[in-house]
């Protein structure tokens, strides 16, 4: 062997030495022998307990292809080198016609077959797959021997061959079991094949043993397609834990149903509900009984979702929402009842009715209000002002919106909204308060002004009064007789002044009764300071 060959079967062997899982380490020694012999794909299978199949252990072309059964019957020529444990050429000199079938269905040009040696005996087979037929040269070949040896002893220990050894084993071990199960069945098989629910029967192990035509319809499973394999894995992940404690209980006597989410054959998930049977419980098979719930379960979350949103919108409202049934009961207290009531839901619902919510007799007024035409509609009353009365006896002014409701065309009970009114009320006072003040205020502005302008229009005219009053007085003799009209005239214009001068220091508004009981403006009150 020249150095190149050499030093590539040492790399094999190191890698084949590494401390990886095994699986990839063949995968990549299998690639390199591709790449250095010019072959399309590479192969390594091996026997097992199992008469009818070849498992591949190793792949070129795929390297997660591990413990992939294969047909015995389409693989003669890995028969041939195990059986003669001789390596077998295709094309050869002289092949027979399934050699040349092997060639035309896997679109090759030529297959090296190589036994896989082990105590005098061959476990398996490594295989070069070409696209044409070649003749590899000596070194190349001895390369090839060389790594299949070593291919052989190391795969030989591995985990990977020891598992499916065991794997293999214990079908066969179960074969036996199958065969005990399918005769028992054959005693029931007319009432599964007529039974309207699905029925799945488990082994010990809990694989499925048999499913019925209804199970089939259900699930999308064939019957050959679902034996053999474990209930887990056609169980959505987030159940599988529970599933098997569940089988378990089962088996030592529980009988209850539960549901169990199964994922179909379109990979869609259905909800089914599953129920024990004891049919065949005196030879330890489990045997369920299935419906598909989809539908109902859905629409049972769907309207707990709804009703969940709606108590939370209902609670989350500011005004007081109460309902009740058709013979006054209390139903529902929301959050808001509870504020305004200053009572507790737990202690209102199923206890107190509607009249311990009213003053006497109020809440039958309500009702029939609620059933006159008036107030928005027989069966509807619009907001109208009532008294409500806490669990003190105390009587809060309100707002009530109210509907009854019916079902069938008959009353069941009724709804209200309450709105507490008292902080709306206590603003309103305070407006109206605040209105009085506004007025009051503009009327006091409004009799200043006009004051201040009385005043100035009567200091010019009065002014000249006075002063021409005065004139005439000094022209005029002592013992003139108008001189008193004179003194008169100036002693008025005095007065008039004085009064001028009051109704120009008017601040405020201040009456006073006069003739008649008319209340005219106090001048005295209204100007002073």
């Amino acid at each position: 062997m020249d150095s190149l060959h050499g030093k590539m079967l040492q790399e094999i062997a190191d890698t084949l030495a590494a401390s990886v899982e095994f699986e990839d380490l063949l995968h990549e020694v299998m690639v390199r022998l591709v790449e250095h012999t010019g072959a399309r794909q590479s192969l390594v299978l091996v026997t097992s307990t199992d008469d009818q199949v070849y498992y591949v252990l190793g792949s070129s072309e795929d390297p997660t292809a591990l413990r992939l059964p294969v047909q015995r019957d389409a693989h003669p020529e890995v028969t041939q080198a195990i059986t003669t444990l001789t390596e077998v050429w295709l094309p050869g000199v002289d092949n027979d016609p399934a050699m040349d079938q092997v060639l035309r269905e896997r679109e090759l040009g030529g297959l090296w077959t190589l036994p896989l040696p082990w105590k005098g005996a061959a476990y398996g087979v490594f295989q070069l797959g070409f696209a044409e037929p070649v003749q590899l040269s000596d070194p190349a070949c001895t390369l090839v021997r060389q790594a299949r040896s070593l291919i052989s002893f190391s795969l030989r220990g591995s985990a990977l061959y020891s598992s499916l050894h065991e794997q293999t084993r214990k079908r066969v071990t179960g074969d036996h079991e199958t065969e005990r199960i399918t005769s028992l069945l054959r005693q029931y098989e007319e009432f599964f094949q007529r039974a309207f629910d699905g029925i799945l029967v488990l082994d010990r192990q809990y694989r499925v043993q048999h499913i019925n035509p209804a199970g089939e319809q259900i699930t999308g499973y064939a019957h050959h397609g679902l034996v053999g394999s474990n209930l887990r894995d056609i169980v959505v992940e987030a159940d599988r834990e529970s599933l098997t404690s569940l089988l378990e209980q089962l088996r030592q006597g529980a009988s209850y149903s539960f549901d169990l989410g199964l994922i179909t054959t379109s990979g869609d998930r259905i909800q089914v509900s599953v129920s024990p049977s004891a049919i065949l419980e005196e030879d330890e098979v489990i045997v369920l009984s299935f419906r598909d719930v989809s539908e109902s379960r859905a629409l049972e979350n769907e309207l707990r979702s709804t009703k969940e949103f709606l108590e939370r919108l209902i609670d989350s409202a500011s005004d007081a929402i109460v309902a009740t049934d058709i013979n006054g009961q209390v139903i529902l207290f929301n959050k808001g009842a509870e504020r305004l009531f200053k009572m507790q839901a737990s202690d209102v619902v199923g206890n107190l009715v509607l009249d311990d919510l009213y003053p006497p007799g109020e809440a039958g007024r309500v009702m029939e209000e609620l059933r006159g035409p008036g107030g928005g509609g027989i069966g509807r009353l619009k907001a109208v002002r009532k008294e409500v009365m806490n669990d003190n006896q105390e009587l809060i002014p309100a707002s009530l919106s109210a509907n009854l409701i019916y079902e069938d065309g008959g009353e069941v009970g009724t709804v209200g909204i309450i709105s507490d009114l008292r902080e709306r009320l206590r603003i309103e006072q305070r407006l109206a308060q605040a209105q009085e003040k506004l007025v009051e205020t503009e009327k006091q502005a409004l009799i200043a002004e006009l004051a201040g302008t009385t005043a100035h229009e009567l200091n010019q005219p009065l002014t000249s009064v006075m002063g021409y009053a005065e004139l005439i007085r000094r022209r005029m003799n002592a013992d003139d007789g108008n001189l008193r009209a004179i003194d008169t005239i100036l002693h008025e214009a005095e007065r008039m002044a004085e009064i001028v001068r009051k109704i120009g220091k008017i601040t405020r508004y201040e009456t006073k009764t006069y003739v008649g009981g008319t209340q005219i403006l106090d001048l005295d009150k209204s100007s002073k300071e």
